[in-house]
Order: C-alpha cells, then sequence, then structure tokens
C-alpha cells in the first residue's frame, strides 16, 4: 500500500450526501474509484497527508505519492476541503447549529440597523462588495448555499467581523486606515477565510462554550447579542498562510490593482466621517491627520476644511494660527454652498480672536442672512444677532 500511486479525479462532491468529498483512482492495484476525505498537515515538522477511505477502514496517504489530473477546484474549494474536509465527512455540517448561528446572525443584523450602527456609504459599499466578489467570486456551500456579503459598520475601533453565513463586517475605523487596494484586499481576504475555513464558526462555538460556563448570555438568550454574535477575526498562522497564498496569487494573476488615489476616492466619505469622530473624540491629531490626507489627494471637500479649521482652532490661538485658519474658510467657501453657515460662525470667532471686530461683524451678517432664509433656527440667530452687538461694543471700547 505504501508505494500505491493514485490520480485524483478532483470533482469535489460537496453535496454528496452531505458530504465533501474528492475522488482518487488506484494506479497500481484494480484502478478502484476512492473517497479522498480529509488533509492533514502536522504544525512541527509540515508532514502533509490525505486521508482515504474505503469499506473497511481509512488510511492515510503521502501528497507526493499523489497525482492530480483535471483540477477544477477553485483556490477556495481547495482551502475548504484541506481545513474542513475530514471534519464534514465524519461530523457532517452540524446544521443544527449553523441554523441557530445564522439566526442569531439575522437578528445581529436587525438590531444593528436598528442602532443606525450599519454605517450608510453606497458608494463606497459598492466598491466593497465588488471588491470581495472578485476574491470569491462563486457561491460558497456549508450545507446551504450562499454567496459573500460585506456590510460597513459605525464602530469606534479598527476590526474585521465574519458570520458563518459569508456576511462580513470591516468597520469605518478600520476602513479609514487604509492606504491603499493591496491593504484591503488582504483585509477582505482575512474575512473571507475565516468563514471558509469555518474557523470563525470553531471561535464562535468556543465563545458560546465559554459564555456558558461563566453563566452569561447563550445564542436563545437576547441579552448582550451584539457581544456574543460579533466575534472578532483572529488571524492566527493558519490563517495568515491562507491569505498569504491567495495574495501570491491574486498578483501572478496580474489583476488590476485600483492605484493609492482611486482607492481613497472610493472611502473618501468615510475617510472624511472618521476624522469627525476623531474631532468628537478629542483626537485632534489623528483627525487632522485623515483630513490631510484627503487633501493630499484633492478629495478634501469644504465641511472638511471646516473640520480642518475647527482642529487648528483647538490646538493653538497664535497669530499665525488664526490667520491659517482664516485661510483655510476662504478655501472652504469657495469650494461649494453648502455648510456656509458654520463657515462664517468660525469665521467671525476667528477675527475676533485677531482683535477684528469689523470684519467679524460682517461675517455675522452673512450669517445671520442665511440663517434668515432658514428654519428653525432661533436659538442660533439669537446667538449670532448676540455676538455682533458684541463686536459693536468691542468697536465702542476701542474708540
Amino acid at each position: 500500500m505504501k508505494n500505491t500511486i493514485f490520480i485524483l479525479l478532483v470533482t469535489l462532491s460537496a453535496r454528496l450526501n452531505g458530504q465533501m468529498i474528492l475522488k482518487a483512482i488506484e494506479l497500481k492495484r484494480n484502478h478502484d474509484t476512492l473517497d479522498v476525505i480529509g488533509y492533514s498537515e502536522n504544525e512541527k515538522n509540515g508532514r502533509k497527508t490525505y486521508l482515504i477511505k474505503d469499506k473497511r477502514m481509512s488510511y492515510e496517504v503521502q501528497p507526493e505519492k499523489i497525482k492530480l489530473l483535471d483540477n477544477h477546484l477553485t483556490f477556495w474549494q481547495r482551502v475548504a476541503f484541506e481545513f474542513c474536509g475530514y471534519k464534514i465527512n465524519t461530523r457532517g455540517w452540524e446544521l443544527n447549529m449553523r441554523n441557530r448561528i445564522n439566526g442569531l446572525n439575522m437578528r445581529t443584523i436587525s438590531i444593528l440597523e436598528q442602532n443606525g450602527q450599519l454605517f450608510n456609504a453606497p458608494y463606497a459599499q459598492d466598491y466593497l462588495q465588488s471588491l470581495l466578489n472578485r476574491i470569491h467570486p462563486d457561491e460558497m456551500f456549508k450545507g446551504k448555499s450562499f454567496s459573500f456579503c460585506v456590510y460597513i459598520l459605525n464602530f469606534d475601533s479598527a476590526a474585521l467581523y465574519a458570520f458563518d453565513n459569508g456576511v462580513i463586517f470591516i468597520t469605518t475605523q478600520l476602513l479609514a486606515n487604509i492606504r491603499d487596494e493591496d491593504e484591503l484586499l488582504k483585509i477582505m481576504a482575512s474575512g473571507v477565510a475565516a468563514v471558509v475555513t469555518d474557523l470563525q464558526f470553531d471561535a464562535f462555538n468556543k465563545k458560546l462554550k465559554e459564555n456558558t460556563l461563566k453563566g452569561l448570555p447563550t445564542i436563545d438568550e437576547e441579552l448582550s447579542m451584539l457581544d456574543l454574535a460579533l466575534v472578532p477575526i483572529q488571524t492566527d498562522n493558519k490563517l495568515k498562510k491562507v491569505v498569504t497564498t491567495f495574495y501570491e496569487k491574486w498578483q501572478t494573476e496580474n489583476r488590476h490593482a485600483l492605484s493609492k488615489a482611486e482607492v481613497l476616492e472610493k472611502i473618501s466619505y468615510i475617510i472624511s466621517y472618521t476624522a469627525w469622530q476623531e474631532y468628537y473624540s478629542n483626537r485632534y491629531k489623528t483627525a487632522l491627520k485623515l483630513i490631510n490626507l484627503l487633501s493630499e489627494y484633492n478629495l478634501d471637500t469644504n465641511e472638511d476644511l471646516l473640520l480642518k479649521a475647527k482642529i487648528y482652532l483647538k490646538l493653538a490661538n497664535t497669530i499665525e494660527s488664526n490667520r491659517e485658519v482664516l485661510t483655510i474658510l476662504s478655501e472652504a467657501e469657495k469650494k461649494g454652498p453648502f455648510i456656509l453657515s458654520d463657515i462664517y460662525e468660525e469665521k467671525g470667532i476667528v477675527l475676533l480672536r485677531l482683535n477684528q471686530p469689523e470684519e467679524a461683524i460682517k461675517a455675522f451678517k452673512q450669517l445671520e442672512e442665511l440663517l434668515q432664509q432658514e428654519k428653525n433656527n432661533a436659538g442660533q440667530l439669537k446667538w449670532c444677532r448676540y455676538m455682533m452687538h458684541k463686536c459693536l461694543l468691542f468697536i465702542s471700547n476701542q474708540n
């Protein structure tokens, strides 16, 4: 048996009796068709083996004694077989647990939507979905067929999550730190790999058992549902190896990658949003770094420039810094008719800082004219007129 050579007719029969099987033909004996039900690799010595099963027993075959023919498996089908083949063929798909988990996942998505935590950025999401479709273009099968999809989470932490049914979540904070498509590709591929290898399914089961032992909420309870369902992807060595292999394959196929500027253009709204989040969290330098990145590629809007001016006002109060703020606000005013009231408000404050009450009155007058055209702003209009009165007092005191 040790000298037996097999030709694998690689026709992955994922739906055959709910199993994941490769077919092999024994060459040196009776040319019988055999079932290859698993693959393993020793983490210590790197020894690789295929597991063969016949009517009487199961036995291992070393790869050097196997020749693959007509290999129609995709990259991800092969990964699925190598990681899950033996488990699925011995334990089945565990559909009862997977169905319960998927029910929890669907309820979790509903809660995220109700909480406003699913970030609405259709342009960026369309780009992410198209990239995900290129990474894994086919349906995935885990007892049931499904396609991968992606959501953007409005979270202030950089994280990637995945559900067993192919839903991948990437947070605004993580996206805001992406600098090129290769980096984004590896992150998205990590999410796909976590699902394909069943590592995410195993991680969820591990967390569920820990919760049960600690008396914490389990799958059938509503409490802390988000904390239970959103298990961060753990990039262990096995997962890293899969992603590295996929990326190398991707590069050899000469796939066109977007430039840094093109990627930033796709996600600029998210970068801008995250910059505002950082500002309101008092992380001014981080917010400024994000805005400067947009400015570097001419992707900044007048709202981004307004934020830049606000950051400058927070960080310093010198003649030089205030003059720089005026320059930024002038640029913001030229970029478009949006948020002009906010621009004029900041402009009036800066001019008062520079001891120029006459010019400040002009800015507040522009603000007043805008506010009079709008509704439901009585409080802001009252403040604006108060500031104009204050400017007149300054002028009177100067004289």
